[in-house]
This record gives C-alpha cells, sequence and structure tokens, in this order.
C-alpha cells in the first residue's frame, strides 16, 4: 500500500453523491494497474459518506478547485476531471494522487498523505467552484432521466 492515512494522520470528512461514488468505483475497477493515485482514491472511496446529492461547495468531478500545496506553499488551481475528459484548461486528473486527496472535500480542508516515496504530502482546500457546464450537464441529465421515469410511469397506466 502506497499511502498511510488513517493511523498517522487525522483525515478530513470526504462526502460524494451516490452517482459519483459509482463511478469513481467504476474508474478504480476498470484501471489497467493499481497507481499510487488509483490507491489513493480506492481508500477514500472506501471512507467517503454517500448522499443522495452533494452540495455545490464539495470537490466533485467537475469542480473548479484552487489548493495550496502546504510544504511548498505552491498555489495551484484547475478542474478535477476523469482522466479521460478533455478541457480547455488545466486539469487535475481524479486518478492522480493530488486529485484523488481532493475528491470529496470543502474549502478549509486540509489533507495528510504519504506518498509511494515515503514523503509526507498535504493540500488545503482554498476554494471550490462548481464548473458551469458541468452543472449545465448534470441538470440536463436528471430533467432526462425525470422525463424517462415520467414515461415509464405513464406507459403502466
Amino acid at each position: 500500500m502506497y499511502f498511510s492515512n488513517s493511523h498517522e494522520f487525522g483525515l478530513p470528512d470526504v462526502l460524494l453523491a451516490e452517482r459519483e461514488y459509482e463511478r469513481l468505483a467504476d474508474l478504480v475497477c476498470a484501471s489497467e494497474r493499481a497507481t499510487p493515485g488509483i490507491e489513493l482514491l480506492w481508500q477514500e472511496l472506501q471512507r467517503a459518506e454517500r448522499a443522495q446529492e452533494a452540495p455545490s461547495n464539495v470537490v466533485r468531478l467537475g469542480s473548479l478547485v484552487s489548493f495550496t500545496e502546504l510544504a511548498s506553499g505552491e498555489r495551484r488551481a484547475g478542474a478535477v476531471v476523469a482522466p479521460d475528459q478533455e478541457v480547455e484548461r488545466k486539469r487535475i486528473s481524479v486518478t492522480s494522487p493530488v486529485g484523488a486527496a481532493l475528491i470529496g472535500l470543502r474549502a478549509g480542508d486540509v489533507f495528510r498523505w504519504r506518498g509511494p516515496d515515503g514523503r509526507a504530502r498535504a493540500v488545503r482546500i482554498d476554494q471550490v467552484m462548481a464548473d458551469p457546464r458541468h452543472v449545465l450537464r448534470r441538470e440536463a441529465s436528471a430533467a432526462a432521466e425525470r422525463r424517462a421515469e415520467v414515461a415509464r410511469l405513464l406507459s403502466l397506466a
């Protein structure tokens, strides 16, 4: 195991929407090999609290996140995405160690872990914003699901 979290570091809560949890679990299961990022993402999924829907202040796929690497003080920002998503701006794959560390956290949370090289790492979430394009896609998808459910119910009548 590359990462040691439970006993060594106090960890913030992880909150994921049920649908996003399923998508992330599928990414882990479909991975051809257990990279450090995949292993950390799996650990975080195991301890995640799941909800029907996650609030917009929680880092999720499509979130625009700014964070600070605490060891160096370097501030970074980008969109947290699945590895197959193409975006115009900076992206952070959720299957990278940093992307896996960010997912499910809120502004102010600090996440600490030990990387495969044994070095302690830590990031602080400075700001979380929903990417408007992802919000519109989620809303359209939810509306399509509602229409399909209504059609299904009407066909039973």
